[in-house]
Protein backbone atom coordinates (compact mmCIF):
# COMPACT_ATOMS: atom_id res chain seq x y z
CA UNK A 1 0.00 0.00 0.00
CA UNK A 2 1.52 3.59 -1.05
CA UNK A 3 2.43 5.47 2.50
CA UNK A 4 3.90 8.88 1.78
CA UNK A 5 6.42 9.37 3.57
CA UNK A 6 6.82 13.05 4.86
CA UNK A 7 8.74 15.26 7.12
CA UNK A 8 5.48 16.44 8.47
CA UNK A 9 4.69 13.69 10.57
CA UNK A 10 6.88 14.80 12.77
CA UNK A 11 4.78 17.94 13.17
CA UNK A 12 2.20 16.03 14.72
CA UNK A 13 4.17 14.27 16.95
CA UNK A 14 3.99 16.73 19.63
CA UNK A 15 -0.10 16.42 19.62
CA UNK A 16 0.22 12.77 19.69
CA UNK A 17 2.56 12.51 22.44
CA UNK A 18 0.17 13.97 24.99
CA UNK A 19 -1.68 10.77 25.18
CA UNK A 20 1.50 8.69 24.59
CA UNK A 21 2.93 6.29 27.49
CA UNK A 22 5.92 7.66 29.25
CA UNK A 23 8.76 6.30 27.59
CA UNK A 24 10.44 5.18 30.94
CA UNK A 25 7.24 3.29 31.80
CA UNK A 26 8.38 0.38 29.40
CA UNK A 27 12.06 1.01 29.16
CA UNK A 28 13.53 -2.39 30.90
CA UNK A 29 10.48 -4.23 28.06
CA UNK A 30 12.11 -1.99 25.35
CA UNK A 31 15.84 -3.01 26.46
CA UNK A 32 14.92 -6.78 26.50
CA UNK A 33 12.90 -6.46 23.20
CA UNK A 34 15.72 -5.42 21.60
CA UNK A 35 17.79 -8.06 22.48
CA UNK A 36 15.60 -10.89 21.34
CA UNK A 37 18.17 -13.50 19.46
CA UNK A 38 18.20 -13.61 16.09
CA UNK A 39 17.79 -17.04 15.79
CA UNK A 40 13.99 -16.31 17.53
CA UNK A 41 13.22 -14.16 14.70
CA UNK A 42 13.18 -16.50 11.42
CA UNK A 43 9.42 -17.45 11.91
CA UNK A 44 6.31 -16.33 13.13
CA UNK A 45 5.86 -18.97 15.34
CA UNK A 46 9.42 -18.24 16.56
CA UNK A 47 9.37 -15.08 17.52
CA UNK A 48 5.60 -14.72 18.51
CA UNK A 49 6.58 -17.96 20.90
CA UNK A 50 9.75 -16.08 22.61
CA UNK A 51 7.58 -13.36 22.95
CA UNK A 52 4.87 -14.86 24.50
CA UNK A 53 6.85 -17.29 27.01
CA UNK A 54 9.48 -14.06 27.85
CA UNK A 55 7.34 -10.93 28.53
CA UNK A 56 4.19 -11.35 31.42
CA UNK A 57 1.54 -8.68 31.16
CA UNK A 58 -0.59 -8.37 27.96
CA UNK A 59 0.91 -4.86 28.22
CA UNK A 60 4.44 -5.94 28.08
CA UNK A 61 3.54 -8.48 24.98
CA UNK A 62 1.90 -5.97 23.26
CA UNK A 63 4.84 -3.47 23.96
CA UNK A 64 7.67 -6.02 22.69
CA UNK A 65 6.11 -6.97 19.77
CA UNK A 66 5.85 -2.90 18.57
CA UNK A 67 9.17 -2.11 19.95
CA UNK A 68 10.88 -4.87 17.78
CA UNK A 69 8.80 -4.55 14.51
CA UNK A 70 9.54 -0.65 14.90
CA UNK A 71 13.20 -1.24 14.88
CA UNK A 72 13.92 -4.16 12.99
CA UNK A 73 11.44 -3.53 9.78
CA UNK A 74 12.83 -0.95 7.52
CA UNK A 75 10.15 0.97 5.31
CA UNK A 76 10.64 0.31 2.04
CA UNK A 77 8.56 1.34 -1.18
CA UNK A 78 9.76 -2.01 -2.75
CA UNK A 79 7.66 -3.62 -1.07
CA UNK A 80 4.14 -1.82 -2.24
CA UNK A 81 3.93 -5.00 -5.12
CA UNK A 82 5.40 -7.84 -3.59
CA UNK A 83 2.60 -8.61 -1.15
CA UNK A 84 -1.13 -8.79 -2.79
CA UNK A 85 -3.78 -7.08 -1.16
CA UNK A 86 -6.21 -10.86 -1.44
CA UNK A 87 -3.43 -12.98 0.83
CA UNK A 88 -4.51 -13.18 4.32
CA UNK A 89 -2.87 -11.14 7.57
CA UNK A 90 -0.36 -14.30 8.37
CA UNK A 91 1.01 -14.87 4.63
CA UNK A 92 1.57 -11.11 4.41
CA UNK A 93 3.49 -10.70 7.93
CA UNK A 94 5.75 -13.93 7.29
CA UNK A 95 6.65 -12.16 3.87
CA UNK A 96 7.64 -8.95 5.96
CA UNK A 97 9.48 -11.21 8.55
CA UNK A 98 11.55 -12.90 5.71
CA UNK A 99 12.16 -9.41 3.62
CA UNK A 100 12.42 -7.18 6.76
CA UNK A 101 11.29 -4.49 5.03
CA UNK A 102 7.78 -3.02 3.82
CA UNK A 103 4.99 -0.51 3.32
CA UNK A 104 2.37 0.52 5.73
CA UNK A 105 0.57 -3.33 5.71
CA UNK A 106 3.42 -4.91 6.41
CA UNK A 107 4.30 -2.90 9.20
CA UNK A 108 0.33 -3.43 10.65
CA UNK A 109 0.45 -7.16 9.80
CA UNK A 110 3.27 -8.34 11.25
CA UNK A 111 2.78 -6.30 14.11
CA UNK A 112 -0.74 -7.22 14.46
CA UNK A 113 -0.31 -11.35 13.81
CA UNK A 114 2.54 -11.12 16.66
CA UNK A 115 -0.01 -10.28 18.87
CA UNK A 116 -2.89 -11.83 18.21
CA UNK A 117 -0.45 -15.15 18.67
CA UNK A 118 0.38 -13.75 22.13
CA UNK A 119 -3.62 -14.13 23.31
CA UNK A 120 -4.23 -10.80 22.29
CA UNK A 121 -7.12 -9.39 20.53
CA UNK A 122 -5.78 -7.53 17.05
CA UNK A 123 -7.22 -6.07 14.06
CA UNK A 124 -5.39 -4.68 10.83
CA UNK A 125 -7.04 -1.59 9.88
CA UNK A 126 -7.27 0.02 6.35
CA UNK A 127 -7.80 3.35 5.83
CA UNK A 128 -6.38 6.97 5.03
CA UNK A 129 -4.70 9.67 6.92
CA UNK A 130 -3.78 13.27 6.69
CA UNK A 131 -0.73 14.44 8.37
CA UNK A 132 -0.64 18.61 8.96
CA UNK A 133 -4.30 18.92 8.56
CA UNK A 134 -3.70 17.84 4.68
CA UNK A 135 -5.43 14.43 3.56
CA UNK A 136 -3.23 11.69 1.95
CA UNK A 137 -5.00 10.29 -0.37
CA UNK A 138 -2.21 7.26 -0.96
CA UNK A 139 -3.83 5.06 1.62
CA UNK A 140 -2.98 3.65 4.98
CA UNK A 141 -3.15 0.73 7.51
CA UNK A 142 -3.08 0.46 10.98
CA UNK A 143 -3.45 -1.90 14.21
CA UNK A 144 -6.55 -1.89 17.12
CA UNK A 145 -5.41 -4.21 19.56
CA UNK A 146 -7.54 -4.47 22.40
CA UNK A 147 -5.63 -4.01 25.46
CA UNK A 148 -6.29 -3.46 29.43
CA UNK A 149 -10.47 -4.25 28.11
CA UNK A 150 -11.02 -1.41 25.52
CA UNK A 151 -10.11 -0.85 21.59
CA UNK A 152 -6.71 1.08 21.44
CA UNK A 153 -4.85 2.06 18.37
CA UNK A 154 -1.33 1.82 16.94
CA UNK A 155 0.81 2.77 13.84
CA UNK A 156 3.88 1.25 13.87
CA UNK A 157 4.71 2.49 10.48
CA UNK A 158 4.49 6.16 11.76
CA UNK A 159 6.14 5.45 14.53
CA UNK A 160 9.28 4.14 12.31
CA UNK A 161 9.65 7.37 10.32
CA UNK A 162 9.47 9.88 13.33
CA UNK A 163 12.31 7.93 14.78
CA UNK A 164 10.71 7.93 18.52
CA UNK A 165 8.78 4.91 19.86
CA UNK A 166 5.97 6.28 21.73
CA UNK A 167 3.65 8.69 19.65
CA UNK A 168 1.71 6.47 18.07
CA UNK A 169 1.57 3.10 20.61
CA UNK A 170 -2.12 2.50 21.85
CA UNK A 171 -3.50 5.77 21.43
CA UNK A 172 -7.15 6.46 22.23
CA UNK A 173 -9.89 6.27 19.37
CA UNK A 174 -10.82 10.24 20.07
CA UNK A 175 -7.46 11.31 19.50
CA UNK A 176 -6.19 8.73 16.91
CA UNK A 177 -9.33 9.60 14.55
CA UNK A 178 -7.52 13.01 14.15
CA UNK A 179 -5.16 11.55 12.01
CA UNK A 180 -6.42 8.26 10.65
CA UNK A 181 -9.92 7.53 9.18
CA UNK A 182 -10.44 3.66 8.39
CA UNK A 183 -12.09 2.82 5.43
CA UNK A 184 -14.68 0.86 7.72
CA UNK A 185 -16.31 2.90 9.83
CA UNK A 186 -16.78 0.06 12.91
CA UNK A 187 -12.38 0.62 13.14
CA UNK A 188 -12.90 4.28 14.26
CA UNK A 189 -13.91 2.41 17.49
CA UNK A 190 -16.28 5.59 18.91
CA UNK A 191 -19.64 6.19 20.32
CA UNK A 192 -20.36 8.66 17.32
CA UNK A 193 -19.24 7.68 13.83
CA UNK A 194 -17.54 10.56 11.92
CA UNK A 195 -17.86 10.87 8.05
CA UNK A 196 -15.66 11.36 5.76
CA UNK A 197 -16.62 14.83 5.01
CA UNK A 198 -16.14 15.82 8.63
CA UNK A 199 -12.53 14.01 8.50
CA UNK A 200 -11.29 16.41 5.47
CA UNK A 201 -12.91 19.00 7.79
CA UNK A 202 -11.22 18.29 11.38
CA UNK A 203 -15.15 17.96 12.87
CA UNK A 204 -14.56 14.78 14.92
CA UNK A 205 -16.04 15.75 17.98
CA UNK A 206 -18.44 13.20 19.70
CA UNK A 207 -21.74 15.47 18.65
CA UNK A 208 -24.39 14.49 20.91
CA UNK A 209 -26.87 14.78 17.64
CA UNK A 210 -25.53 11.57 15.93
CA UNK A 211 -26.76 7.91 16.69
CA UNK A 212 -24.95 6.17 19.12
CA UNK A 213 -23.14 3.12 18.28
CA UNK A 214 -21.91 0.43 20.74
CA UNK A 215 -18.87 -0.68 18.47
CA UNK A 216 -17.84 -2.75 21.64
CA UNK A 217 -20.63 -4.84 21.14
CA UNK A 218 -20.32 -4.56 17.11
CA UNK A 219 -16.70 -5.87 16.78
CA UNK A 220 -17.45 -8.62 19.16
CA UNK A 221 -20.46 -9.55 16.47
CA UNK A 222 -17.68 -8.95 13.57
CA UNK A 223 -15.23 -11.05 14.57
CA UNK A 224 -17.81 -13.84 14.69
CA UNK A 225 -18.31 -13.67 11.32
CA UNK A 226 -16.92 -15.47 8.41
CA UNK A 227 -14.78 -13.42 5.61
CA UNK A 228 -17.57 -13.05 3.55
CA UNK A 229 -19.76 -12.09 6.00
CA UNK A 230 -17.36 -9.44 7.13
CA UNK A 231 -16.62 -7.67 3.92
CA UNK A 232 -20.42 -7.41 3.46
CA UNK A 233 -21.27 -6.22 6.42
CA UNK A 234 -17.49 -3.72 5.95
CA UNK A 235 -18.97 -2.74 2.11
CA UNK A 236 -22.28 -1.28 3.55
CA UNK A 237 -20.95 0.76 5.91
CA UNK A 238 -18.71 2.03 3.43
CA UNK A 239 -21.81 2.80 1.81
CA UNK A 240 -23.41 4.86 4.95
CA UNK A 241 -20.37 6.98 5.34
CA UNK A 242 -20.17 7.92 1.51
CA UNK A 243 -18.04 6.75 -1.16
CA UNK A 244 -17.03 10.46 -2.14
CA UNK A 245 -13.35 10.42 -3.00
CA UNK A 246 -11.39 8.48 -5.48
CA UNK A 247 -9.70 5.68 -2.49
CA UNK A 248 -12.75 5.15 -1.31
CA UNK A 249 -14.45 4.24 -4.21
CA UNK A 250 -11.00 1.98 -5.29
CA UNK A 251 -11.14 -0.03 -1.70
CA UNK A 252 -14.82 -0.38 -2.10
CA UNK A 253 -14.23 -2.34 -5.38
CA UNK A 254 -11.79 -3.96 -3.83
CA UNK A 255 -13.84 -5.41 -1.02
CA UNK A 256 -16.06 -6.15 -3.51
CA UNK A 257 -13.61 -8.04 -5.62
CA UNK A 258 -13.04 -10.08 -2.50
CA UNK A 259 -16.34 -10.76 -2.08
CA UNK A 260 -16.84 -12.32 -5.66
CA UNK A 261 -13.30 -14.01 -5.58
CA UNK A 262 -14.70 -15.84 -2.08
CA UNK A 263 -17.66 -16.24 -3.73
CA UNK A 264 -16.28 -17.65 -7.17
CA UNK A 265 -14.13 -20.21 -4.76
CA UNK A 266 -16.84 -21.06 -2.56
CA UNK A 267 -19.32 -22.10 -5.83
CA UNK A 268 -16.59 -23.62 -7.37
CA UNK A 269 -15.85 -26.24 -4.61
CA UNK A 270 -19.55 -26.31 -4.61
CA UNK A 271 -19.63 -27.27 -8.02
CA UNK A 272 -17.07 -29.48 -8.48
CA UNK A 273 -18.76 -31.86 -5.65
CA UNK A 274 -22.19 -31.94 -7.30
CA UNK A 275 -20.16 -32.83 -10.41
CA UNK A 276 -18.35 -35.20 -8.26
CA UNK A 277 -21.85 -36.53 -6.71
CA UNK A 278 -23.21 -36.78 -10.24
CA UNK A 279 -20.14 -39.34 -11.45
CA UNK A 280 -20.77 -42.02 -8.39
CA UNK A 281 -23.94 -41.73 -9.57
CA UNK A 282 -23.84 -42.14 -12.58
CA UNK A 283 -21.06 -45.31 -11.67
CA UNK A 284 -23.55 -46.54 -9.50
CA UNK A 285 -26.26 -46.78 -12.08
CA UNK A 286 -23.49 -47.94 -14.60
CA UNK A 287 -22.70 -50.99 -12.05
CA UNK A 288 -26.33 -51.85 -11.33
CA UNK A 289 -27.01 -52.09 -15.53
CA UNK A 290 -23.86 -54.06 -15.99
CA UNK A 291 -25.05 -56.89 -13.45
CA UNK A 292 -28.35 -56.82 -15.07
CA UNK A 293 -26.69 -57.71 -18.10
CA UNK A 294 -25.01 -60.15 -16.51
CA UNK A 295 -27.80 -62.06 -16.01
CA UNK A 296 -28.14 -60.80 -12.20
CA UNK A 297 -24.70 -63.08 -11.90
CA UNK A 298 -22.96 -63.60 -9.87
CA UNK A 299 -25.85 -64.34 -7.70
CA UNK A 300 -26.41 -61.53 -4.81
CA UNK A 301 -28.66 -62.08 -1.70
CA UNK A 302 -31.74 -59.87 -2.32
CA UNK A 303 -30.69 -57.06 0.07
CA UNK A 304 -27.47 -56.98 -1.55
CA UNK A 305 -28.97 -56.53 -5.43
CA UNK A 306 -31.78 -53.74 -3.64
CA UNK A 307 -28.71 -51.89 -2.11
CA UNK A 308 -27.06 -51.24 -5.15
CA UNK A 309 -29.79 -48.68 -6.32
CA UNK A 310 -30.84 -47.59 -2.96
CA UNK A 311 -27.81 -45.51 -2.09
CA UNK A 312 -28.36 -43.55 -4.85
CA UNK A 313 -30.98 -41.37 -3.14
CA UNK A 314 -28.76 -39.68 -0.87
CA UNK A 315 -26.18 -39.07 -3.87
CA UNK A 316 -28.76 -37.52 -5.90
CA UNK A 317 -29.68 -35.60 -2.69
CA UNK A 318 -26.07 -34.10 -2.26
CA UNK A 319 -25.67 -33.08 -5.61
CA UNK A 320 -29.08 -31.11 -5.07
CA UNK A 321 -27.71 -29.54 -2.34
CA UNK A 322 -24.47 -28.36 -3.45
CA UNK A 323 -26.54 -26.70 -6.37
CA UNK A 324 -29.09 -25.04 -4.71
CA UNK A 325 -26.03 -23.40 -2.26
CA UNK A 326 -24.38 -22.10 -5.43
CA UNK A 327 -24.75 -18.28 -5.35
CA UNK A 328 -26.92 -16.03 -7.83
CA UNK A 329 -23.41 -14.31 -8.88
CA UNK A 330 -21.54 -17.80 -10.10
CA UNK A 331 -25.42 -18.85 -11.80
CA UNK A 332 -25.26 -15.84 -14.03
CA UNK A 333 -20.93 -16.61 -14.67
CA UNK A 334 -19.10 -19.04 -14.82
CA UNK A 335 -20.23 -21.77 -12.66
CA UNK A 336 -23.80 -22.12 -14.20
CA UNK A 337 -25.28 -25.27 -13.15
CA UNK A 338 -28.19 -25.75 -15.74
CA UNK A 339 -26.41 -28.44 -17.88
CA UNK A 340 -25.75 -30.59 -14.88
CA UNK A 341 -28.95 -30.52 -13.69
CA UNK A 342 -30.38 -31.20 -17.20
CA UNK A 343 -27.86 -34.58 -16.95
CA UNK A 344 -28.70 -34.89 -13.31
CA UNK A 345 -32.48 -35.16 -14.49
CA UNK A 346 -31.95 -37.55 -16.95
CA UNK A 347 -29.87 -40.17 -14.70
CA UNK A 348 -32.57 -39.74 -12.00
CA UNK A 349 -35.43 -40.77 -14.65
CA UNK A 350 -32.98 -44.13 -15.83
CA UNK A 351 -32.69 -44.39 -11.79
CA UNK A 352 -35.95 -44.64 -11.49
CA UNK A 353 -37.10 -47.13 -13.90
CA UNK A 354 -34.25 -49.78 -12.80
CA UNK A 355 -35.54 -48.87 -9.53
CA UNK A 356 -39.53 -49.87 -10.93
CA UNK A 357 -37.57 -52.85 -12.89
CA UNK A 358 -35.88 -54.09 -9.48
CA UNK A 359 -39.38 -53.72 -7.42
CA UNK A 360 -40.89 -56.22 -9.66
CA UNK A 361 -37.88 -58.58 -10.01
CA UNK A 362 -37.33 -58.93 -6.06
CA UNK A 363 -40.99 -59.18 -5.95
CA UNK A 364 -41.52 -62.92 -7.53
CA UNK A 365 -40.17 -66.06 -7.25
CA UNK A 366 -36.52 -67.09 -8.01
CA UNK A 367 -38.34 -69.16 -10.68
CA UNK A 368 -39.91 -66.11 -12.44
CA UNK A 369 -37.14 -63.96 -12.52
CA UNK A 370 -34.78 -64.69 -15.54
CA UNK A 371 -37.89 -64.26 -18.02
CA UNK A 372 -38.23 -60.68 -16.75
CA UNK A 373 -34.77 -60.38 -17.64
CA UNK A 374 -35.56 -60.72 -21.21
CA UNK A 375 -38.77 -57.84 -20.98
Amino acid sequence: MKQRIVLSIIVIINACSLFAQDNTYFAATDAKALRIPKEETASISSLAGFINSNFKTEGEKIRAAYVWVIHNIQYDKDSMYIINRLHDPDSTAEATLRRRKGVCENFASLFSVLVSKAGILSYTVYGYSKTSGITDWGGHCWTAVYANNEWLLCDPTWETVSGNGDNFFLIKPDDFIQTHMPFDALWQLRTFIITNKEFYKNAWSNKKDKPFFNYTDSIKVYLQMDSISRLRAATRRMRDAGLDNEILQTWYLCYEMKISIIYEEKDMNLYNDAVADYNKAKDMYNAFIIYRNNMMKPVKPDEDIAAMLNGLDAVFSSAYIKIDAISAYSRDNQYNPSSLLIQLEALRKKVKAQKDFLKKYLSVPVSEREKLLYE
